[in-house]
């Protein structure tokens, strides 16, 4: 193997797994799943970092952690959508480029196609209504987004972190 893909690979591992240990750093739990913390910002940062692929596969990455230790799990649509897509998908972050307006849309943008899987979720698996589903997972997620983007915008400038 070479050098860089191992290197990659590390970088790979290493932020899969503190995205899940921030995932247990919860700045509010919604009572049914679900909660603001910062678990989406080392899927982001390698999107950036990296590129896509990088961010997409710590992002499958981190939704197998999560649902090998103690996710609910109760079909495979929920798996799919969920976890696989809606943690997958925030590695597509950097597809409007790495300037910071363009970055903050990027994020913006994966951060509500997750929403848009949990609320599918909500009315699939939950059997909610639209609204209702909506409502739940609107909040956190919009401020956990919030949170992502707040916390993205100064280490966005800081080299170390955000190139390889």
């Amino acid at each position: 193997m070479k050098r860089e893909n191992l290197v990659l690979l590390i970088e790979v591992a290493i932020m899969a797994a503190v995205a899940f240990v921030l995932g247990y750093i919860k700045l509010y739990s919604m009572p049914n799943g679900g909660s603001v913390s910062l678990e989406m910002l080392p899927i982001v940062i390698m999107a950036f970092r990296r590129g896509i692929k990088a961010g997409v596969i710590t992002g499958l990455l981190m939704a197998i952690l999560q649902m090998s230790t103690g996710g609910h799990v109760l079909s495979f649509i929920q798996i799919m959508f969920d976890y696989i897509i809606a943690f997958s998908v925030i590695g597509f972050a950097s597809m409007f480029g790495k300037s910071l307006p363009k970055a903050v849309i990027g994020i913006a943008v994966v951060c509500f196609i997750r929403f848009l899987c949990h609320v599918y979720i909500g009315v699939q698996v939950w059997e909610a209504t639209w609204w209702v589903s909506v409502v739940y997972n609107g909040p956190y997620m919009f401020f956990s987004s919030l949170v992502v983007i707040l916390a993205y915008i100064p280490l966005s400038k800081n080299k170390q972190i955000m190139n390889p």
